[in-house]
């Protein structure tokens, strides 16, 4: 079974790069057969928020797409903290990816060796 992902870019500053940001991300998920894209957002950040990293009005927007498409999984295509992570689950009410977790999904995804399953899981936990 599939999981749906939105897809969530946050740049800071200057939008000029945003298709080609936007068309990576969406290169990575598409990595991963087992997800299906539903929607891809690029925002804007005027500042990174310490708790979830995006503004409240972004997460109230993206929260609406999760509720209305059915989502399972939002991925974020930057680094966020494991606090922040924590904090957009429980406001999003789905599991959020971040764009080293994702990268890791994939090599786990690929691993075909036992030593390769193990060296994924070992990246896991640090």
């Amino acid at each position: 079974m599939n999981s749906r992902v939105i897809i969530v870019c946050p740049i800071e500053g200057v939008m000029s790069s945003a298709q080609m940001i936007e068309a990576e991300a969406v290169g990575l998920c598409s990595a991963l057969s087992s997800l299906e894209i539903v929607e891809t957002r690029v925002i804007n950040l005027k500042r990174i928020h310490p708790s979830t990293y995006i503004s409240k009005g972004h997460l109230e927007n993206i929260k609406k797409s999760v509720e209305e498409h059915e989502c399972d999984l939002v991925y974020v295509d930057t680094h966020i903290k494991p606090g922040q992570q924590r904090d957009l689950e429980k406001f999003l009410d789905c599991k959020v990816v971040d764009r080293t977790g994702l990268i890791l999904e994939i090599f786990a995804d690929r691993a075909s060796t036992q030593e390769g399953r193990i060296q994924v899981d070992l990246a896991y936990k640090t």
